[in-house]
């Protein structure tokens, strides 16, 4: 359905409807997706920016389908106060629960990286950590 909605979106195969694009990506929103939650975010000829509806379906996302980075931007909304009373202290939580959200996805990709490179192939590595005075997830890159 989000490749319909791009199509819509975006004028693929000569069928542009951006009012049929906003209707399936706030279905999606519901669903757990949250490229509705981007389209209000930043804005664009689609849909006004919007932090109020973003947040709202970042939350949605978050809740449905604990999707990382759904978590990391419901964490930014709250540090900011785009859309939501401004809590650092709910930003910090959050954040902290998408770090443990990524830390699980990471050990299954270290499982599959290691099978991955034990028949030859290679892959980057990478791994995120949590920097706690400066307040923020970073990501170590390196090569594996």
């Amino acid at each position: 359905m989000e490749k319909m909605a791009d199509a819509l979106l975006f004028g693929n195969f000569g069928m542009q409807n951006i009012t049929a694009a906003i209707q399936l990506y706030e279905l999606l929103a519901k669903e757990g997706s949250y490229k509705a939650q981007n389209m209000y975010l930043e804005g664009n000829d689609a849909a006004p920016q919007n932090n109020a509806t973003a947040f709202k379906y970042f939350s949605m996302a978050a809740n449905k389908s604990g999707q990382p980075l759904a978590i990391y931007y419901l964490a930014e909304m709250y540090a900011t106060g785009a859309g939501v009373l401004r809590s650092c202290r709910t930003a910090v939580e959050i954040h902290n629960m998408s770090a443990n959200h990524l830390a699980e996805e990471e050990e299954l990709m270290d499982r599959k990286r290691c099978k991955k490179n034990a028949t030859g192939g290679g892959t980057k590595k990478f791994k995120m950590v949590w920097d706690k005075k400066a307040g923020e997830l970073e990501l170590d890159l390196e090569n594996a």
